[in-house]
């Protein structure tokens, strides 16, 4: 249950519903737009597909290009409008010389001169058994030889004793002496031998 009043007129925008017979108050809205509500909706205008391509069949319609473009100077390729080469080629009177080949005359008819070279030997194939210099000059030690022992000076003769004296280190940092640590006893056990409480 509801305290709001009752409606006593319709709202200005609310929908105008005509009597039945047509009689009643017109308005602008009920006289111009009334039809237009009650008819069907418009169908959207929408292009036909000239070609179904779903359909296996051949194609054999026309496109724009070929409809417009046909036809054009008469037909056929234009004339190109580049002048008409004549060129004739004359031949030299004298074959063209470079400067290189003014400068660097090649040798006709020239033999190339070999270098003068000492004869060579025949290279033997046999095992190399000939003896070097230094296996000729450098014989190897007697056996009684002996090396000459290094002039070394006197050393003097050294005296081990325990070190008894202390380091800036250990004079600055002392050790602390800690007791050790000590495990702390558990409480006495609650139960005797046989499971029951003590």
């Amino acid at each position: 249950m509801t305290c709001r009043p009752p409606r006593t007129t319709e709202a200005p925008w609310a929908v105008y519903v005509p009597p039945p017979g047509g009689m009643g108050p017109q308005t602008t809205y009920a006289s111009s737009f009334t039809m237009a509500i009650r008819a069907a909706p418009a169908k959207p205008i929408r292009p036909e597909v000239q070609h179904p391509w779903t359909s296996p069949a051949k194609f054999d319609t026309r496109s724009t290009s070929q409809d417009a473009y046909q036809g054009l100077y008469g037909g056929g390729m234009r004339i190109s409008c580049k002048p008409i080469r004549e060129y004739e080629p004359v031949p030299w009177q004298n074959q063209p010389l470079t400067t290189n080949k003014a400068m660097y005359v090649p040798y006709l008819n020239h033999q190339k001169r070999e270098p003068f070279r000492p004869k060579q030997k025949a290279v033997s194939d046999s095992k190399f058994d000939t003896r070097s210099t230094q296996q000729d000059s450098f014989l190897p030690f007697d056996k009684s030889y002996r090396p000459r022992p290094a002039l070394y000076p006197p050393e003097k003769a050294q005296e081990h004793f325990k070190f008894e004296h202390t380091s800036t280190m250990r004079s600055a940092y002392v050790q602390h002496i800690t007791p050790s640590y000590v495990a702390a006893k558990g409480p006495p056990a609650c139960m005797a031998n046989d499971g029951t409480l003590s």
